[in-house]
């Protein structure tokens, strides 16, 4: 029996094996077998955020269209608010009392519920104008999603028995069997579904605050 764990966050490598022999017969038998079991758990990209963050920034700062552009918002923990006007481009907010941003982007502040007033979402909003939310959220989703699995998670299980007579002295029959199994789990979006759900919000929508129609990527939970 054996268990493995990295240093830094939890994911162990579990393995449980057993082997049996034993002769009948004054020898002439012999029977063994062997069984083994093991499994894991994955680490996942929240476990080496470090180095995520570290490769989005140097993202950011060399190829940001990568992540993002002026018409797909930053996917946040957070949900990032974009402007965009009829031929589907960025365009500056303002509120529908009047009040500019100054920007085409902002992103709803930490906290907000559907109790928040609307004078503290707004001066949250104007607070993040010009701003995304690039923390990372706790989705599956590849890439930038924190419960995404850096790998597979196998769970290997075998088996092995062997059994042995000796006929004659110059005969012996053997006989063995041998079954191996290894099954692979890893969570992830199931196929159809995006990595986020993008909102779009007519500039009629009563939940829109501002006078032109924004998208608003929300993570999903998958």
């Amino acid at each position: 029996m054996t268990y493995d764990n990295t240093w830094d966050t939890d994911s162990p490598t579990r393995t449980v094996g057993i082997t049996f022999g034993k002769g009948f017969n004054e020898g002439r038998t012999q029977l063994m077998f062997s069984a083994q079991w093991s499994d894991t758990n994955p680490l996942l990209t929240g476990d080496r955020r470090q180095f995520i963050d570290r490769g989005i920034a140097a993202i950011q700062k060399n190829r940001p269209q990568f992540l993002f552009n002026s018409t797909t918002p930053f996917l946040g923990a957070l949900p990032n608010i974009l402007g965009i006007d009829a031929n589907f481009q960025s365009t500056n907010l303002t509120f529908k009392d009047g009040t500019a941003l100054g920007s085409s982007t902002t992103y709803i502040p930490a906290g907000t519920l559907l109790s928040t007033s609307a004078a503290t979402l707004k001066s949250g909003l104007l607070s993040n104008a010009g701003k995304w939310d690039f923390d990372l959220p706790a989705i599956y989703a590849p890439n930038t999603g924190l419960l995404a699995p850096l790998a597979v998670s196998p769970t290997v299980k075998s088996f092995l028995a062997s059994l042995r007579q000796e006929l004659w002295s110059s005969l012996e029959v053997t006989l063995d069997y041998n079954h191996n199994e290894n099954r692979s789990v890893q969570n992830g979006i199931p196929q159809g579904i995006a990595n986020f759900q993008g909102h779009f919000l007519s500039v009629d929508a009563p939940s829109n605050p501002f006078n032109t129609d924004i998208i608003v990527p929300c993570p999903s939970p998958w």
